[in-house]
């Protein structure tokens, strides 16, 4: 199997290398990013979370080059965790062992959640409350012996050590640069009353979300988290992307998640594994050659 290299991707490549070092605002961003993730990563495992993971995408995904910006999503991002997390404590003790009531909580909380996220001032917070809840729902009903208040322990521990790391980043930042942040205030968005075309896009999330239930009780399919957040991610679209019908931007966004998970998967695969089953493949190779030099060696007369 031969793969096409194009001049366009390689320039490309070789441009983003380049902005890493070359001195300006985007590298100074870029290094920060990386500043907060290797910082999350620290404060994750000096708080004892467990899936450290989350709180280096917590990080990554927080940081912006606006100082304010970041410090309100940081907020934002706290807040719909601590919402989502005490809901599904109390809900997922009822709704784990029955399919239709876990079918109808994801459903519920999943299209509340996603119409936040696309109509609501605090967007941020919506989207974090509905994730959060559907995540503890869902590892529960993929992994019954789970403990669902520990896990939502180290599921705030995880979120508040990617949030602390991204802030002092970013506070760090904006103070060598000279930023004055908090005199730059942006105006908060216009509030949006009842658009029921967004109404029945979250609906449509909010039932794809609800058969997750039901496949893992029919053919038992692992990682429906993941599912949940691959639903939510790519039903978010402006208000304005939606229209009669949300199809062709959350197709667009489907195709670019999953170009995007197998180019990931592909670089791991590549980087990891790939030396790890040569290493382990060349192994008995060299053995077997050691051992047939031993035996020319006694066997060869002197």
């Amino acid at each position: 199997m031969t793969v096409s290299r194009s001049p366009g991707a390689a320039r490309t490549l070789r441009g983003e290398l380049r902005a890493l070092v070359t001195p300006g605002p985007r590298m100074a961003d870029e290094w920060a990013c990386v500043a907060s993730v290797l910082l999350a990563i620290l404060l994750a495992h000096m708080l004892g979370a467990t899936m450290v993971a989350w709180a280096a995408f917590t990080a990554f995904v927080l940081l912006k080059s606006d100082v304010g910006e970041t410090l309100l999503r940081g907020v934002m991002r706290m807040t719909g965790t601590l919402i989502g997390s005490p809901l599904a404590l109390a809900v997922v003790p009822y709704a784990s062992g029955s399919v239709a009531v876990s079918m109808t909580a994801a459903a519920l909380v999943g299209a509340v959640g996603l119409y936040g996220m696309i109509t609501a001032r605090r967007a941020y917070a919506w989207l974090l409350f509905g994730l959060t809840f559907e995540m503890i729902l869902l590892d529960k009903i993929a992994r019954p012996d789970l403990d669902t208040l520990d896990f939502a322990r180290t599921r705030l521990l995880e979120v508040a050590a990617g949030t602390i790391a991204c802030t002092l980043v970013s506070l760090a930042v904006g103070a060598m640069a000279g930023k004055r942040w908090w005199m730059d205030r942006k105006p908060p968005p216009d509030r949006m009353r009842w658009h029921p075309q967004a109404a029945r896009h979250a609906a449509q999330a909010g039932l794809a979300i609800a058969t997750l239930p039901l496949l893992h009780a029919l053919f038992r399919i692992p990682e429906l988290p993941q599912a949940a957040v691959t639903i939510m991610a790519v039903m978010i679209v402006p208000v304005a992307g939606i229209g009669k019908s949300g199809f062709v931007p959350v197709t667009r966004r489907l195709l670019h998640r999953a170009v995007g998970c197998l180019a990931g998967a592909h670089l791991l695969w590549r980087s990891c594994c790939l030396p790890r089953a040569a290493s382990r493949s060349s192994s008995p190779e060299l053995a077997s050659a050691s051992s047939s030099a031993a035996t020319s060696r006694t066997a060869c007369p002197r």
